[in-house]
């Protein structure tokens, strides 16, 4: 569910695939994305996500094929959910990033994303729920 942000968005719902599977050693997580209707449905991006132990973060490294460049998200666990920000400069704006993994389960979790402008304005931009095959 992709929310109107207006010169980012254009809104609607739609549906994608993604993979997830451990990384080298199993201490990383490696998730590819593809959307497949709706918006964004030429989207794709590939991540990978691990704990760092002496900086007690998350760090999570993120391509895709809309814009230029690799994000490199950072975060830490705020009430029980994971919560990740970076900055981007996108469609002639800079802004702040976050997202939010909430309701994880074993086979399934909610992604919430935001753009947060430089006044601090926070607007919902989408909400994933993903769930295992």
């Amino acid at each position: 569910d992709l929310e109107k942000v207006p010169g980012i968005s254009p809104g609607g719902i739609g549906t994608g695939r993604q993979v997830v599977r451990l990384g080298p050693g199993g201490v990383s997580v490696i998730i590819d994305y593809e959307a497949m209707s709706g918006p964004f449905r030429d989207y794709s991006g590939h991540g990978i996500l691990s704990w760092e132990p002496g900086e007690k973060i998350y760090r999570v490294v993120w391509a895709q094929n809309v814009t230029p460049g690799i994000s490199i998200e950072t975060g830490k666990m705020e009430d029980g959910n994971l919560v990740t920000s970076y900055e981007i400069m996108e469609h002639g704006e800079k802004y702040t990033v976050r997202n939010i993994y909430s309701d994880r389960t074993p086979n399934s979790y909610t992604l919430t994303n935001y753009y947060v402008d430089l006044r601090g304005k926070q607007i919902k931009n989408l909400t994933m729920k993903l769930r295992k095959r």
